[in-house]
């Protein structure tokens, strides 16, 4: 019950809470398709931990899900490798996941949500997210209509 009303919590107020899951714990529920409701938010969880072994898994698991191409989680996976790696992370994502080899509609509009989750924030990082998704919307329109999209849902305006 606790996953479900936490699902619901804007990202801002979920990267104030103290609620942290353990990796391996994650790990089990992103591999059981009983679970896969349930995994992104548990991702994103694991993406706020501040144990250094957590976010090494992280950024693994997220390359590995960039590189794979595979859109399941994909969108949790790199809204906490925004979290974990805000500097390396938005050019990683972008290269990988609008790259000529990555033509995955799919693929593209989870890269999307997971960036948008950041475009919120006041910081710097926020004002890079926002500027990559801008950068993203003009040299890549078909993907106009899934950003306009994900900021709606957010009530995000920015853009």
């Amino acid at each position: 019950m606790a996953l479900i009303e936490l699902a619901s919590v804007p990202y801002s107020v979920l990267r104030e809470t103290p609620v942290r899951l353990d990796r391996r714990e994650v790990s089990r529920m992103v591999a059981d398709p009983t679970w896969s409701e349930w995994a992104p938010i548990a991702i994103i969880l694991l993406g706020l931990s501040p144990d250094p072994e957590d976010r090494a898994f992280i950024l693994r698991a997220a390359d590995l899900a960039l590189r794979s191409g595979h859109s399941a989680h994909l969108a949790a996976w790199v809204t906490a490798l925004i979290e974990v790696d805000p500097e390396g992370a938005i050019d990683r994502v972008l290269a990988t996941g609008f790259s000529a080899s990555s033509q995955f509609p799919s693929q593209r509009e989870a890269i999307i949500l997971g960036l948008a989750t950041h475009a919120a924030r006041s910081d710097a990082t926020g004002a890079t997210v926002r500027e990559a998704l801008a950068q993203m919307a003009a040299e890549h329109p078909d993907v106009a209509a899934a950003l306009a999209r994900a900021m709606t849902e957010r009530g995000d305006w920015s853009l």
